[in-house]
């Protein structure tokens, strides 16, 4: 199986529920420009637990104001808790394949993604964990591969990435306009064993 076939795999069901998507061939959109919400589903192979996280952020516009710079006002919940969640910080773009994540638990902000990467790049630096996490978990992560995908007739920018401490194919994916295959905050490539988690709808 080709990695671009993978990438499909990944993807696909999610897509029946996603939300349409603006482009802008200006820039290299990470995130959706409109309102979305992403629903993650994480389970393992022994049937020990099973939960859905749920993240919701405003469209491109409705922003706030955190140490002087403009953030995308982010709130989670699990699916226990109520609409619309609670207050996880802020995620902005730089226009050129990187979204960092600001986080109102350490007052610091941190890379989420770049997508502006060839095969055979590391990233560095980069958050792993939940809005709310005490510790910040910071990993490396090689690029694997960069590939294009067509979703709803537009072309979107894909790259496979993997853990550098475990080499090997790409087992996740970053993707334009849409973000993580595995979690919106916590897709590295991290090659987890007896557990499944990656995202069910947008």
């Amino acid at each position: 199986m080709t990695i671009i076939e993978r990438s499909y795999r990944i993807l696909v069901p999610a897509l029946g529920c996603m939300l349409w998507i603006s482009s802008s061939n200006a820039q290299i959109r990470v995130l959706p420009d409109s309102a979305a919400i992403w629903n993650y589903r994480e389970y393992d192979a022994f049937n020990t637990f099973d939960y859905r996280q749920t993240f919701l952020l405003p469209s491109i516009g409705v922003d706030t104001l955190i140490n002087g710079t403009s953030y995308r006002p982010l709130n989670w919940y699990w699916e226990s808790e109520m609409w619309p969640g609670s207050f996880g910080g802020g995620l902005r773009e730089d226009g050129f394949g990187k979204v960092y994540f600001y986080s109102p638990y350490h007052d610091t902000e941190y890379l989420l993604y770049d997508l502006d990467v060839q095969p055979g790049d590391t990233v560095t630096n980069l958050w792993i964990g939940y809005p709310h996490s005490s510790t910040p978990i910071l990993y490396s992560t090689n690029v694997v591969s960069r590939d294009t995908l067509n979703i709803n007739g537009v072309a979107r920018r894909s790259i496979g990435i993997r853990l550098s401490s475990d080499p090997g194919p790409a087992v996740h994916y970053w993707v334009e306009g849409i973000g993580g295959s595995a979690r919106l905050m916590s897709t590295a490539g991290a090659n987890a064993l007896d557990v499944i988690f990656g995202l069910e709808c947008m």
